[in-house]
C-alpha cells in the first residue's frame, strides 16, 4: 500500500498543508432583514451585506425589505485567457517515458529499506523482549534450552511485524532451507526490503562482543553501555544482501569495524537498542563505530551526537525555490478553465498570497516548524514519516506554499460513497490544478514518483502527455512548466477536455464566478453529496438534533475568506425550499437571543486571561457587527473585517507560546523515540 499512500499524501499535502483560512466578497446594502439587533447580538441591521448580482438578490429584491434596490454589479474584469498547452514540454515528457518506466521497474525489484522500516523492526525487537523477557538469538528464538535448527532472528520477529500468518507457515524446528521453509523465502516482508530473490540488507552484527549471541537471547538490562549507545541492526551495502530467513549476521571484526558493512556509499542507516534510527557517514571514526557495536566495553560514546547525525524526529529542510516574478495584483475574476462541467465541489486556495500577506507572514513566523511534526497531531510514526517525505519531495521540486499562486481542488463524486465502497488502492475521483509562480522541476518530480510508485505508464490525450501510476489510477499532466494537473486519471481527462471553457456552466462554477477571486473560495452543489449530508446529520449531538433536517435540505453552499476585503468571512447556504430557509433563519434568531445573555461573561473571561486579552476587541466586533440574513432564499452569514486585524499575529503569540509548551508538541528536535515499558 506504499504506492497509494504516496499519491494520497501528495494530494493531501497540497490541499491541506497550504490552506491557511477560508474567504468572501460582497457589496453593501443600505438596509436588510436581520437576526437580532443591538449591542451583543449577532445581527444584520443597517449596513447589512448583500451579494453580487445573480446571487441572493437574483429576484432583484430583499424579501425582508422589498423596496431596497439591487446593488450595482461588481466590475470583475475580463475573463482570463486559458493557459495554453506547452507542446514542446509534452514531447519532452514523451521522451522520458522509457527511462521513467525503467526506473519504476528497477525500484519495484529492489526497493531500499528506509528509516521507517528500521523503526518498525526496532519496535518488533522491543515487543519480542517484552513478551519473552529476552531478545532473539542469531540462530533462533534465543530461548534457553530450545533447539537451534537454523532460522533467522527475522523470522522470530514476524508476529510483531504484523506477519502472524506468515510466521505460522514456518516450521520452527526445521532449518531455513527445509522443504517447508524454503518456499517461504519469496514472501519476505517489506520491512526487510523488496528483492525478487528474497534477499535483505538488514542485518545484525555477529562477532566477539556484539549484541546478539549465537543461540541464547540477551536481556536489554544487561547491556552496560546503555541502549542509546548500542547498535541493534544496520543496513549494509548491496553486496551484503542475504536470504532473509537464513540465520546469522554480518561477520564483525574489531580490527576492521566497518569492513563487514560492504559497499555502503556515503551514508548508512543504523538502529540503536533504544529504538532510534540514525544515519552515519561513511567517514565515521572506526573506533567510534566499534564502541557503538560492542556493548560489553561499557563505555559511552561521547562524540556520537557530535557527528551531525540525522535522527528520525528530524526532516530535511526542503529547498524553497523563490518565485522569479513579483506577486501580481489580485485578479477580479477566477480562471475557470480546466473545470469539468460535472464538478460538484471546488476549493480554491492562493497559498503564495497568504504567505506574502503581512498577517500571514506574522502568523507563520510564530510557528516552530521543527516541532510541528505530523506525529504531534495524531498521525502515526509511519504516516508522519510518509507525509514528511512528500513535503520534502514537493519542496525540492519547487512546489511550496511560497511558490504556489493557486491550487484548485475539484470533485465530481460523493467522496463518502467512495469511502463506503470499501478499502482499495484506487484514488477517489478528484483532481488538482496547481499554478506556480516559478517553474517546477518536473524532471525531479516525475523521476522521484517513478522511484516510489514502482509502476508507471505514459499516455497522450488531446495533445497532453499523462504520467499514470497503474494500481492507483493516479496521474500527473504537465500543461506548462508552472501548471500541473494531478488526480485520478479519468478526472484529468475531463479537465483537459474542458481547457477552453471560459464561461461558468455548472452551479458550482456560476457561484465562483459571482463571488470573484478571494484568498480562499469554496463552492459546493450539495445535491450529489446526499450521503455526506446524512453522515453529518447523524453525527450531530443531541443538543443540535433539530438541525438535522436542515442539513439534509442543503442545495448549495458557498464560503469565501479574504484578509483585505470588507468581509473577512462570508458563508451562504441555499436550501431546497424557501420555506426551509425562512424556518432556519427564525430558529437561529431564537437561539442567538437565548445565548446573547452569556456574551458579557464570555467577554469577561477573555479579558481576564493575559493570553486572550487582545481578542476582546475582535469579540466585540464579532458580536455586534456579524450579520445573519435571509436574502432571496439564501441564508447568509457575514463577518466583517475586524479593525486592527493586522495585530492578529501579536495577539496569537501568547496562545501559540502556551500551546508549544504542551508535552505533545514540546518534543525537542532530534529526541529519539523510546517506547514505554508495559506495566
Amino acid at each position: 500500500m506504499r504506492n497509494s499512500s504516496l499519491w494520497l499524501n501528495l494530494f493531501l499535502v497540497l490541499a491541506i498543508g497550504t490552506c491557511c483560512g477560508c474567504g468572501g466578497n460582497a457589496a453593501k446594502n443600505p438596509a436588510a432583514g436581520s437576526v437580532g439587533a443591538g449591542a451583543g447580538a449577532v445581527a444584520a441591521g443597517p449596513g447589512a451585506t448583500a451579494m453580487p448580482p445573480g446571487g441572493p438578490f437574483a429576484n432583484g429584491q430583499n424579501p425582508f425589505a422589498p423596496n431596497v434596490p439591487t446593488p450595482p454589479a461588481l466590475n470583475l474584469g475580463a475573463i482570463p485567457n486559458p493557459t495554453k498547452i506547452d507542446a514542446g514540454l509534452q514531447k519532452r515528457i514523451l521522451t522520458m517515458a522509457g527511462p521513467l518506466k525503467e526506473l519504476a521497474a528497477k525500484s519495484a525489484l529492489e526497493a531500499p529499506v528506509d528509516r521507517n522500516d528500521l523503526k518498525q523492526i526496532g519496535l518488533a525487537f522491543y515487543s519480542y523482549e517484552d513478551r519473552f523477557q529476552h531478545l532473539p538469538a542469531l540462530n533462533g528464538s534465543g530461548k534457553k534450552g530450545a533447539p537451534h535448527p537454523g532460522l533467522s532472528w527475522r523470522v522470530m520477529l514476524l508476529p510483531f511485524l504484523g506477519e502472524q500468518r506468515l510466521y505460522q507457515q514456518f516450521k520452527i524446528d526445521e532449518p531455513w532451507d527445509s522443504a517447508n521453509n524454503k518456499p517461504l523465502i519469496a514472501q519476505m516482508p517489506k520491512n526487510f526490503g523488496v528483492n525478487p530473490e528474497g534477499k535483505t540488507r538488514v542485518h545484525v552484527l555477529a562477532g566477539n562482543g556484539t549484541l546478539l549471541k549465537e543461540n541464547e537471547g540477551r536481556k536489554t538490562r544487561d547491556v552496560s553501555a546503555g541502549s542509546t549507545n548500542t547498535l541493534l541492526a544496520v543496513v549494509g551495502g548491496p553486496d551484503t544482501a542475504e536470504i532473509w530467513t537464513k540465520p546469522g549476521g554480518l561477520k564483525y571484526s574489531s580490527q576492521e569495524p566497518l569492513k563487514c558493512l560492504g559497499n555502503i556509499g556515503d551514508k548508512f542507516f543504523v538502529l540503536s537498542l533504544d529504538g532510534a534510527t540514525r544515519q552515519f557517514p561513511k567517514t565515521i571514526n572506526p573506533l567510534t563505530f566499534a564502541k557503538f557495536v560492542q556493548p560489553e566495553r561499557g563505555k559511552t560514546i561521547e562524540d556520537l551526537d557530535a557527528l551531525n547525525l540525522i535522527r528520525e524526529a528530524e526532516i530535511a529542510t526542503p529547498v524553497f525555490r523563490a518565485p522569479v516574478t513579483p506577486l501580481a495584483p489580485t485578479s477580479q475574476r477566477l480562471d475557470l478553465s480546466y473545470f469539468p462541467n460535472d464538478t460538484f465541489a471546488a476549493l480554491i486556495l492562493h497559498p503564495r498570497r497568504i504567505c506574502e500577506h503581512p498577517i500571514g507572514k506574522g502568523i507563520l513566523s510564530l510557528l516552530p516548524h521543527d516541532k510541528l511534526q505530523p506525529t504531534a497531531f495524531g498521525a502515526s510514526y509511519q504516516q508522519g514519516k510518509s507525509i514528511n517525505e512528500t513535503i520534502n519531495l514537493l519542496g525540492q521540486a519547487g512546489i511550496t506554499p511560497q511558490n504556489l499562486d493557486e491550487i484548485a481542488i475539484l470533485c465530481d463524486k460523493d467522496l463518502v460513497q467512495v469511502a463506503m465502497a470499501g478499502p482499495g488502492r484506487e484514488l477517489p475521483s478528484f483532481g488538482l490544478i496547481v499554478r506556480a509562480a516559478a517553474p517546477i522541476d518536473l524532471d525531479l518530480l516525475l523521476s522521484r514518483l517513478a522511484e516510489k510508485t514502482h509502476s508507471l505508464t505514459v499516455q497522450e490525450f488531446e495533445g497532453v502527455t499523462l504520467v499514470v501510476s497503474g494500481p492507483e489510477k493516479a496521474a500527473i499532466a504537465c500543461i506548462t512548466d508552472s501548471m500541473v494537473l494531478a488526480g485520478r486519471v479519468e478526472f484529468i481527462l475531463k479537465m483537459i477536455a474542458a481547457r477552453e471553457q471560459t464561461a461558468a456552466t455548472s452551479p458550482v462554477t456560476k457561484r465562483l464566478e459571482r463571488t470573484g477571486n478571494r484568498l480562499i473560495c469554496l463552492s459546493v452543489d450539495a445535491v450529489p453529496v446526499e450521503s455526506t449530508l446524512r453522515v453529518l446529520a447523524a453525527g450531530l449531538p443531541n443538543s443540535m438534533s433539530s438541525y438535522s433536517n436542515y442539513i439534509l435540505g442543503v442545495q448549495e453552499l458557498g464560503l469565501t475568506f479574504d484578509l483585505d476585503a470588507p468581509e473577512l468571512l462570508q458563508a451562504q447556504v441555499r436550501f431546497k425550499t424557501p420555506e426551509m430557509t425562512t424556518e432556519l433563519f427564525r430558529l437561529i434568531g431564537q437561539q442567538i437571543n437565548q445565548t446573547k445573555t452569556q456574551f458579557p461573561a464570555w467577554r469577561q473571561m477573555l479579558a481576564a486571561d493575559p493570553k486572550t486579552q487582545g481578542f476582546v476587541g475582535y469579540f466585540d466586533q464579532f458580536t455586534n457587527e456579524t450579520e445573519i440574513a435571509n436574502f432571496a432564499g439564501n441564508l447568509t452569514l457575514t463577518v466583517p473585517r475586524f479593525k486592527d486585524l493586522e495585530k492578529l499575529p501579536e495577539f496569537l503569540k501568547p496562545l501559540l507560546d502556551s500551546a508549544m509548551q504542551s508535552p505533545q508538541l514540546g518534543v525537542e528536535k532530534g529526541q529519539p523515540f523510546t517506547p514505554e515499558k508495559k506495566k
